[in-house]
């Protein structure tokens, strides 16, 4: 029999002092073997982490083609993507590495990992009244983006800038969602985004912060990149309602 992830449903990205987050990147150029690789990825999550009681839900994703200012980079490859979240252990600490219970590296030998880091969640922007945090779902978040930063000269004053040019990024129109994750070993940030639609995504380059020649980031982060994805599955976790 096969285990399917609960789909349709609504994933919470929100603050916790009681989780932690795993964001993998694995390169697959070949259409034919990611297509494979996403169906063998969703069933490890649904037949291994969902019987895990650390196991608190994620977003399966497949890269997306898409040309834009600040969305490319050496990392923007076809491939898949998985946002998982885990309960921390017992003594409240967050891990540093990602164990290969929390990771797809088991279920996909000879694919090239592109990034697997732990990370918490600073901060929260969401056009969804009345939530706590941003909803992901297929129905309503069918996008998403990371913005990445590497070569970070300074993480809080990196994080104070984005709280600050947030908003702006929903001018745009688009972006329903900005959620901003520090990694816990210190090397990387990124903008974890919800969009409807990158119809106007040109538009984004217009809004204070965002363009050419004045990147909100300018003297904090060295290294920027970003990319899309489609949502291809949305788990919230044993238990959650959807």
């Amino acid at each position: 029999m096969t285990v399917t992830l609960q789909d349709p449903t609504t994933f919470v990205i929100a603050r916790s002092d009681d989780t932690v987050v795993v964001i993998e990147r694995f390169s697959i150029p070949d259409a034919d073997d990611l297509s494979a690789a996403l169906g063998t990825a969703e069933r490890h999550i649904a037949e291994q982490w969902r019987g895990r009681g650390d196991y608190a839900g994620s977003l399966l994703l497949r890269h997306r083609k898409q040309t834009f200012n600040i969305f490319s980079g050496p990392g923007n490859v076809p491939g898949l993507a998985v946002y998982s979240r885990w309960r921390r252990p017992a003594d409240g600490s967050a891990p540093a590495t990602v164990a290969d219970a929390w990771s797809l590296r088991p279920c996909l030998p000879g694919v090239t990992v592109i990034d697997s880091r732990t990370f918490t969640v600073d901060f929260t922007e969401s056009l969804t009244e009345g939530s706590a945090g941003t909803p992901v779902s297929l129905a309503a978040a069918p996008i998403a983006h990371m913005g990445i930063f590497t070569r970070i000269r300074a993480m809080e004053p990196l994080l104070v800038e984005a709280r600050a040019h947030s908003k702006e990024s929903f001018r745009a129109g688009g972006v329903i969602g900005v959620n901003f994750h520090p990694s816990v070993d210190g090397e990387e940030a990124i903008n974890f985004g919800q969009w409807t639609t990158v119809e106007h995504l040109e538009k984004l380059a217009d809004q204070p912060g965002f363009g050419a020649s004045n990147f909100y980031w300018e003297g904090l982060s060295d290294g920027h990149e970003g990319m899309f994805f489609d949502v291809v599955a949305v788990d919230p976790g044993p238990g959650a309602s959807g």
